[in-house]
């Protein structure tokens, strides 16, 4: 590393490839792009019923033990709550968008528009009935819905073949047939060679407690 240099994050604030659906397709052209798997799944949701809408400011408890709960699961860091609620009361474009299945909550999604994209940030699903595939409801509608109001793109918002972590999450995603873009990665400004590789080791330490 050199003195002024810029050095590529490890953890990323933005992806470095994430996944982009354009909106001016008919909604039979982004089925018929979508594995086979992908549609079956969406058309077995809209089967069993799974209805999907727009949260309300009180169900955030609810929205909120749902992320805790597939963190747990899928052994990932969340952000602080706090974090959450800060995104949603200071972006008029954040929103936080549900799917239910006999009045319970099994999917949630943390959408962001800005820029006539419709971007899908963090997302959480319960372990009941899974056998209804809510999250497949939830995006298709997220799809749908931004097509009507004049969006040019959804943004999936981050994938990852090499990360074993993030396995399901892109295989999931790679299901709706989009088109991949790469961007640069993130970057930090180093002005101190052994300031900076202190606060890598330091950072590495805190994210095992």
């Amino acid at each position: 590393m050199v003195i002024g240099a810029w050095a590529k994050k490890t953890i990323h604030v933005s992806p470095e490839e994430t996944l982009l659906l354009d909106l001016s397709k008919s909604e039979d052209e982004l089925l018929s792009a979508m594995h086979s798997k992908t549609r079956y799944n969406i058309r077995l949701a809209q089967k069993k019923g799974v209805l999907v809408r727009e949260l309300r400011r009180e169900e955030r408890e609810r929205a909120w033990r749902l992320f805790e709960e597939t963190a747990a699961r899928d052994k990932f860091r969340l952000h602080s709550r706090a974090r959450y609620e800060d995104w949603l009361d200071r972006f008029a474009g954040a929103r936080l968008v549900g799917a239910f299945y006999g009045g319970e909550l099994l999917a949630v999604n943390l959408m962001v528009d800005a820029f006539r994209v419709r971007t899908y940030l963090h997302g959480a699903s319960s372990s009941a009935h899974r056998d209804v595939m809510a999250p497949y409801a939830l995006h298709w509608h997220e799809i749908t819905e931004a097509k009507k109001a004049g969006f040019a793109a959804y943004d999936f918002w981050g994938i990852s073949e090499e990360n074993p972590a993030w396995k399901g999450i892109t295989r999931f995603k790679l299901g709706f047939g989009m088109e991949r873009v790469r961007y640069p990665g993130t970057f930090d400004f180093c002005k101190s060679y052994w300031a900076y590789k202190m606060y890598t080791i330091l950072r590495a330490l805190w994210r095992k407690v």
